[in-house]
């Protein structure tokens, strides 16, 4: 037994302190490159799937409707524009964008005078800035949802945008763009944010991302940065920091209240009692790929197999996440656990707040 909680508490160093390969049990072994076999099923559309095929569209749904006549002179010599029109002998539906094109508008605002002496001039139209010239809103969002959504490099989205429109934004511009949004966004992170800290569970994970500096910070070995997530089954918020402590405390998880549930890894910042007092469970596709990894480890030394403990732990998760403190402490009554180690140690998690 002490070899299997060795594995489950101190994770790969345990494993191979036992002298197992790295590719042994509990790890995903490399995907093997192998010629998939025939499925049997024709190509293309399989029956019943949902279709994407254009549909035609009746009358009232039309944006648009243009007659065409055939022109020129006909084989007799006579101007078919004086032809008897026989009625519409065949119909087309296209479906097409406009062909997109910079335009220049000046806005010109004017001040009137009231009869009763008072001044009123018109204000710029939406979206306007202070200055002369500028680019209007409808690039600037184009601009942002290909940088944010489509993760498109800042000089790319300056020659897309060239190439498809004429303008000729700078990547300066283009990278301000971001800013500007996050600005604009402001009230609507805050109200996600808001909603997120009413939640009772909260899932909680960071992944790194390729941006900030190119030269790694002291003591780092890559120059990267962390999204970090928090969710619910509603809300989504993402921040853009480290792994530091300081990013941490701007993340949701430091705005939750006391006896909150939060569901993350084992990266060891989340259980810190600089985020508040909270409740800690470890995500479940950690305790069931470990529990698996366990039980491959117990049949390599020839002990008894680990029951299958799958379906009891996502009914536990669903409780908290969906019903609520009320029907999680009736299923599991919180409970907390102590584990001995291989090295003969006790972990008592007890004192952390974690819920098993």
């Amino acid at each position: 037994m002490q070899l299997v909680l060795g594995h489950l508490l101190t994770g790969q160093a345990d494993v191979l302190a036992h002298g197992l390969d790295v590719d042994g049990p509990g790890r995903t072994p490399p995907r093997k490159e192998r010629r998939a076999k025939p499925s049997g099923r024709a190509k293309g559309k399989q029956k019943g799937a949902p279709g994407t095929a254009l549909r035609w569209r009746e009358e009232d749904e039309l944006d648009d409707r243009r007659d065409r006549y055939p022109e020129g002179a006909c084989g007799c010599g006579q101007d078919l524009a004086e032809a008897v029109d026989l009625g519409v002998v065949d119909r087309y539906q296209q479906h097409e964008i406009p062909l997109v094109s910079v335009s220049v508008v000046q806005y010109d605002q004017h001040a009137v005078a009231c009869s009763c002496g008072k001044v009123h001039t018109a204000a710029r139209p939406d979206g306007a800035g202070g200055g002369r010239i500028e680019y209007g809103p409808n690039l600037r969002a184009y601009a942002v949802y290909l940088l944010v959504v489509h993760f498109v490099p800042v000089h790319r989205v300056a020659e897309i945008l060239t190439s498809l429109t004429g303008a000729e934004p700078s990547a300066g511009f283009v990278h301000s763009l971001l800013r500007r949004a996050a600005r604009a966004l402001h009230t609507c992170d805050f109200a996600i944010r808001t909603l997120i800290t009413l939640a009772f569970a909260v899932c909680a994970d960071e992944t790194p991302l390729k941006v900030g500096p190119a030269t790694p910070a002291e003591g780092k070995k890559e120059a990267k940065g962390y999204l970090h997530v928090a969710c619910t089954g509603l809300y989504t918020h993402f921040l853009l920091g480290d792994r530091s402590m300081k990013t941490f405390r701007q993340t949701v998880l430091a705005d939750l209240e006391p006896g909150a549930v939060t569901v993350h890894d084992r990266y060891h910042t989340y259980d810190s009692t600089q985020l508040g007092d909270l409740d800690h469970q470890l995500c479940l596709a950690h305790v069931l790929r470990d529990l698996a990894g366990a039980a491959e480890l117990a049949a390599v030394a020839g002990r008894a197999p680990l029951p299958d403990v799958s379906g009891g732990g996502r009914g536990r998760h669903v409780s908290a996440s969906r019903y609520g403190p009320e029907a999680m402490a009736s299923s599991m009554n919180r409970r907390t656990r102590s584990f001995t180690s291989s090295d003969g140690t006790v972990t008592d998690h007890a004192s952390s707040g974690w819920c098993w």
